[in-house]
């Protein structure tokens, strides 16, 4: 499910959720080095969020059938990526940040990092077993759905879709003797 390619050239969907300082902006622009069109996300550094989907109410993805999230973005500064979503134990927020190392639970946080050079100002995607980042942390809690993609920090990003995990392929052991 594609919830921005950037190609319809707006930005429906998109709105800054944390407006302090005021001056944040959401721009649907030409990228020369990808070639197409993304959103181009402009305000002062961490202090500013923007979000397409909801977090509740209304606008909400309510995404029940995918279990992971990918995205495209290009950033020469620190960022924080949230990915909200309803868990059997409540809301939970998916932390993804350029560090090298997972940082483990936080109230309704969990937090992952994607490497400390995901920051390095080129294009790079992106993908996260949504339910398995979950049970890295809450073995015993499920994802029931994916409602929003959250980011703080300006830059650029591109092509943010959900996915279906499909399970492993388990053969019949015969060694069991069945």
């Amino acid at each position: 499910m594609i919830y921005e390619d950037a190609e319809d050239g707006n930005t429906n969907g998109w709105h800054v959720y944390d407006e302090t300082p005021a001056g944040a902006t959401i721009s649907n622009v030409y990228d020369a080095t990808r070639g197409s069109r993304v959103i181009e996300l402009s305000g002062s550094g961490l202090s500013n969020g923007y979000e397409i989907g909801r977090r509740r109410g209304g606008g909400r993805w309510d995404n029940r059938n995918h279990k992971a999230i990918s995205w495209s973005m290009n950033y020469s500064e620190a960022f924080a990526v949230y990915v909200a979503i309803e868990t059997t134990d409540g809301a939970r927020y998916m932390k993804y940040q350029p560090v090298d190392s997972d940082g483990g639970k936080s109230g309704n946080y969990i937090l992952f990092g994607l490497g400390a050079d995901a920051d390095n100002g080129t294009w790079q995607t992106f993908d996260r077993n949504t339910e398995e980042d979950l049970h890295q942390f809450e073995p015993d809690n499920e994802l029931i759905a994916i409602h929003a993609f959250l980011i703080r920090g300006s830059g650029r990003i591109d092509d943010i879709k959900t996915m279906m995990v499909h399970s492993p392929i388990v053969y019949e052991d015969a060694e069991d003797g069945n």
